[in-house]
């Protein structure tokens, strides 16, 4: 039998390290929360961009429904959606003005629309990542208050 100082400290210990266990699972089912927003907020803009930038041919919308990159469930709102969707629009006239803009600067094998090395440059950029991160706080903060 433990002396009642050794069984008081077990006990304190015990306590202390099954909540900093219980803490950390927390940090990760919200990190993953995270996560999974930001994923699915920068896929759905990355094949939104991509449909509009080939003018949602037959064959870009057959194969970007081919994609099963994301998740089953949904994740984004409605008003993500929406704002994806401004998001997009305003690339579309950005890539446009640059095509426009690079007529007669480039040789003729170069003009027109660079939709690849636009789209992937625009997935992998810091800006997409800011305003995915910050639209996940409001998704990550309501599913928390909801469990």
């Amino acid at each position: 039998m433990l002396p009642m100082k050794a069984a008081i400290i077990l006990s304190i210990f015990v306590f202390f390290s099954l909540s900093y266990a219980t803490g950390q699972n927390k940090l990760t089912y919200n990190k993953q929360l995270k996560q999974s927003y930001v994923y699915d907020f920068k896929m759905t803009y990355f094949k939104k961009l991509l449909l509009l930038a080939f003018g949602n041919s037959d064959a870009i919308k057959t194969v970007v429904a081919s994609d099963r990159s994301g998740y089953g469930e949904a994740i984004l709102s409605a008003d993500d959606y929406k704002y994806i969707d401004r998001l997009v629009e305003i690339d579309i006239r950005k890539m446009i003005q640059d095509s426009i803009a690079r007529i007669g600067r480039v040789s003729e094998g170069a003009q027109g629309r660079w939709i690849f090395d636009y789209v992937l440059l625009k997935y992998q950029s810091k800006w997409l990542d800011s305003i995915a991160n910050d639209r996940s706080k409001p998704f990550v903060k309501n599913l928390k208050s909801n469990n």
